[in-house]
This record gives C-alpha cells, structure tokens and sequence, in this order.
C-alpha cells in the first residue's frame, strides 16, 4: 500500500515538472543580400528583441567558386560559422584532373599519338620472306611468331579500349567541376552516376581479368622465346619481332597496373566525390540560426574564392542591426516651475497699556510657484524619425527660492534631438514647504506672538521642466 502511494507521490511531481516547461517562442528574421548585384543592398531587422533568432540568406551566389565565411557578435559571445568544406570540390581537382589526364594518355604506349608509331607496333614485321627461301621449321616459327604479334597488338588495342574509356570518364567529371563553377552558362554537362558507376565496375572486372590474362600469356610466350632462342637469333626480323613482343608485354604490364589503380575503390569513391559535393549554381547560402543576446548585433561575412584560377579578389562585408534604436536612456539638466510654494505670514503687535498688548497676524502676497534645477534619468522610446521620442523621468531636484529645498520629481515628456537635445517634462513633484502653523487663526488676537508662524509640511504639486538632454 506504502509503495503505491509513493509511486503514485512520484508520478504526480513528475507530471507537474513536465508540465512546467517552457519554451521561448521568439521572433526570426531573414537578412537577405544579393551577391549578383554590384550594390549589395541589405534590408536589416529592426524590431528584434534579446532571445530572439535570425539568419544570413546570400541570393545568387556560386557557392562552388566561392567560400563563405561568417561571424556575428555581440557584447558576450563571438559564434563564427562557415560553408560547409569538401575536400574535393575544390577548383584544385579540376587542375588536378586535367594533368592527369595527360599521364593517362601516356598509357596507351604512344600507339594513337603518331601513324609512325601505329607502323612500328602493327607492321613492323618486314616483307614475307618467300617460302622457297626459308626452312620448314623457320616457316613453322615465323607462323607462331606472326600468331604471337597479332596476340601482343590486340592487346594494346583493348589497353586502348580501356584508356579512352577511363578517360572519357574523367573527361566528364571535369567538364561537370567546370560547368559548376562557369557563370556564363557556356558549359553545360548531364552527369549520370548509375552509369558512371556501372562503367567503374565493368572496368575493375575487365582489366583485372585483362591484367591476368596478361600475366599468363607474357609467361607462356617467354617459355617459347627462351626454348626457340637459337633460331630467333638466327633470323634478323624474328629477331625484332620477339623483341618487340616482350617488350609491350612489360609495357602493358605496367600501364594495366596503373589503370588497376585508378578503379580502385578509394580513387573511384574520390572522383566521384568531386562531382557529388557539387553545390547548385542557383543554391543560396543559409546559414544557421544565430541568436540575438544584446541590443546590437555586429555581421561580418568574407567571401573567399575557392580556387586562385578563378581570378577573384575575396570579399568582405560588414553592418550592424539595429541601426535603429527603438528605445533609449538618457539624462538631463533642466530647469522646471513647480506649483509648490512657500507661504509666509507676518505679525502686528499693539500696545494698549504697559501690561497690555494685542498681537494680529496678516497673509504676505507670494509667487505662488516654484523655480528649480532638476537632473532626471529618462527611458523612452524613438520615433522612425530618429530625431524625436517620447520618455517617462524621474529624478531629485532643489528649489532654488529663498529657502533651498530637496525636490523628487517624476513624469512624462518628449526630446527632440540624436546623441544631444532638448526635452520638456511635465508631471508631479513632491517636497516640503512652509505652512501656516495651527498655533494662531488669521482673525484671531492673541497676547504674544507664537514660537513660529509656519511649519513644514510634505506636499505634492505639478510641475513643468525644460532642459538639456543627453542619450546614452
């Protein structure tokens, strides 16, 4: 029974303390800059409060030509954000692809730069001979030997194959890395990944099996060369041809070897890369949620081109938000008029006889208004005119009559002015003043005159001040 009133203890504070969470709903604010346009106008928020969130948004940026970088502040934290990097989409692969497509042409064992070269790998076997003038079994080893050219030189034609293929792949990658970052619209390029991917597989099968085939053939057709050297060395142009053979064979080897390489999953994954990190020329930059903590917000973005071909200078921009201040501290020295006064009264002595005398008091006319010197601390709030606002204040003040006194004033008014101006305040004061004493009545007569004819009393009155402002 205990243990169920106390689950039941412990399911209720629970509940109440789910119950007593609170979130912040504040506002949001998108500041919008066009990058496209030579005047980066920029309409900035002007009625965020502390808590509340805003974000950058730049229109019409590049983000693959360009890196931007962010940082906010304000008077406690400093949050600096940037685009998100990738490694490979940086114009340098671009630089890099293009020299490697050179290296890769090397590897077609300059058989398709030059028709010279072509003749030396597809004829370079002399005239026949005419069977009359050579031997049975030199006919026999010009046949295996003719048979073992035809072997070789297929060979390079489908290391070719697989050269122009690996090329053309590459080819396109960099075509898309330049349609990415070209603004002109010139270059245009549809990247298909299924079929990249599907050619990256068919080559990994192909020349891996190439590769074997090649191991295999080389070692068989060295075992011939080696058991028929004596008649290869005898004949001249058997002579070139063996040599020639072995030679592609050791040439095919290596460049299979490179072409092994460049399939390799990491190396594959890398190419590829480069052009799945590609941003949309037309994406924006957003940036995240950054909060606002004070009463000013300070920006500064750079704009960094990604690569040094591009020719760029980087960029930079910078503003502050609010610029408008909707509400402001400020104090003044003013003078003011109070309806507070001081009364003052006088007595009249007769003498009727040497024992005898009647005392009489009389009202003296005074101002009835005061004149003083007050410093007040005003909050208030701006107009869109900047120049004019409306305040509460309050603050201490002194008369400045015959008797100084201490004065507390508070109120309402208006300012007119930026840092310095002028303001007018009305509303009430509060202090001490002279009043009539209850000792004596006006009409009465009395023996003698009193102690004191007036005493202080607190009262409260209006007032109207004039003065000097200065907004903090």
């Amino acid at each position: 029974m205990n243990k169920n009133i106390l689950f039941i203890i412990a399911f209720f504070i629970a509940g109440v303390a789910v119950g007593q969470v609170e979130y912040y709903e504040g506002n949001s604010a998108d500041i919008t800059i066009d990058f496209s346009t030579a005047t980066k106008t920029i309409n900035l928020p002007q009625n965020l409060k502390t808590g509340d969130f805003f974000q950058i948004r730049v229109e019409n940026i590049n983000l693959n030509r360009w890196k931007v970088l962010l940082n906010s502040k304000d008077t406690t934290l400093t949050t600096k954000m940037s685009t998100p990097t990738f490694a490979d989409v940086q114009l340098d692969v671009i630089t890099a692809l293009a020299s490697s497509l050179k290296s890769d042409t090397d590897l077609k064992l300059d058989t398709e730069i030059t028709p010279e070269i072509q003749t030396q790998l597809k004829f370079v076997i002399p005239p026949r001979l005419e069977d009359e003038h050579v031997s049975v079994k030199s006919r026999e080893l010009k046949e295996k030997l003719l048979a073992a050219e035809r072997d070789i030189n297929e060979k390079v034609d489908q290391n070719n194959t697989f050269t122009n293929e690996l090329d053309q792949l590459k080819y396109n990658i960099m075509k898309k890395q330049l349609e990415a970052v070209d603004n002109s619209g010139s270059i245009s390029m549809i990247f298909d990944f299924d079929d990249a991917l599907k050619k990256i597989e068919y080559l990994r099968i192909e020349m891996l099996q190439f590769q074997q085939n090649l191991v295999r053939e080389e070692k068989n057709y060295l075992t011939f060369s080696e058991g028929k050297k004596k008649e290869i060395e005898a004949e001249k142009v058997f002579k070139t041809i063996d040599k020639d053979i072995k030679s592609k064979y050791g040439s095919l080897k290596t460049n299979s070897t490179k072409m092994m390489e460049m399939v390799k999953a990491e190396n594959a994954a890398a190419m590829l890369k480069s052009v799945l990190y590609l941003r949309d020329k037309d994406e924006d930059f957003v940036s995240l949620p950054i909060q606002f903590k004070k009463e000013l917000s300070s920006v500064s973005m750079l704009f960094v081109p990604r690569d040094s071909l591009l020719r760029e200078d980087q960029r930079e921009i910078e503003f502050i938000f609010p610029t408008q201040k909707k509400n402001y501290w400020s104090i003044d020295a003013s003078f003011y008029l109070s309806s507070l006064y001081d009364e003052s009264y006088s007595s009249i002595t007769t003498i009727i006889s040497e024992n005898e005398r009647e005392v009489r008091f009389v009202e003296e006319d005074v101002t009835k208004m005061e004149l003083g010197f007050a410093s007040l601390l005003h909050y208030g709030w701006i107009s869109d005119e900047q120049r004019k606002g409306i305040h509460i204040s309050f603050g201490p003040g002194i008369s400045i009559s015959e008797k100084v006194r201490p004065r507390l004033l508070a109120g309402i008014g208006a300012s007119l002015g930026n840092k310095h101006g002028f303001s007018i305040d009305l509303g009430g004061i509060a202090g001490f003043v002279e009043e009539k004493s209850n000792a004596f009545e006006l009409n009465a007569v009395l023996s003698e005159v009193p102690e004191s004819l007036t005493v202080s009393k607190l009262r409260f009155g209006g007032f109207l001040a004039l003065g000097y402002i200065f907004r903090l």
